[in-house]
């Protein structure tokens, strides 16, 4: 287990950075051990009128179903913000991942995501992506893993003069 530690590690350290947006899944993750459905669903929104009309709405949520050795955690969010006419806010992300435990010790993961967040000039971002995840340590309050993923990722922006990545 050490060897294979140090191995990653030295992998890791020594391959060349590659820009991309991380999102964190890790604290998206529940903790429930039961087996069956859990996790939440949710909704707001609200309309304010003074002296600018503000419309904002969004939706979110983290559900995970767990049977046997498998794992299903869908974590979705969206939101727009509106002002008088001029959009704030408005983006879409969407999240699901299967994780297969092998062993106590190690699973296997495979995901896919899609996004979107025109404010910020994402017109369409989609991943997929596999790979392993070991188990580190656990202690009573809280675990570390480590794994590696092979991850595919395809974005479009919103202005058309930039290229598709």
């Amino acid at each position: 287990m050490r060897l294979f530690f140090l191995l990653a590690l030295a992998i890791v350290c020594s391959g060349e950075g590659l820009p991309a947006q991380v999102v964190n899944i890790e604290r998206l993750r529940l903790d429930s051990r039961k087996p069956g459905w859990s996790g939440s669903v949710g909704a707001n929104l609200d309309l304010t009128r003074n002296q600018r009309s503000v419309f904002n709405v969004g939706t979110n949520a983290n559900t995970q179903y767990r049977r046997d050795s498998n794992l299903f955690l869908f974590v979705s969010q969206t939101g727009l913000i509106k002002a008088s006419g001029q959009q704030f806010q408005n983006f879409a992300f969407g999240h699901l991942r299967y994780t297969r435990n092998v062993t106590r010790h190690l699973a296997l993961e495979a995901f896919g995501q899609l996004q979107q967040n025109r404010v910020n000039g994402i017109q369409s971002r989609g991943l997929l992506g596999a790979g392993v995840r070991t188990l580190v340590f656990e202690k009573p309050n809280g675990a570390g893993f480590f794994g590696f993923l092979v991850v595919q990722e395809r974005e479009r922006e919103v202005v058309d003069s930039i290229p598709l990545h």
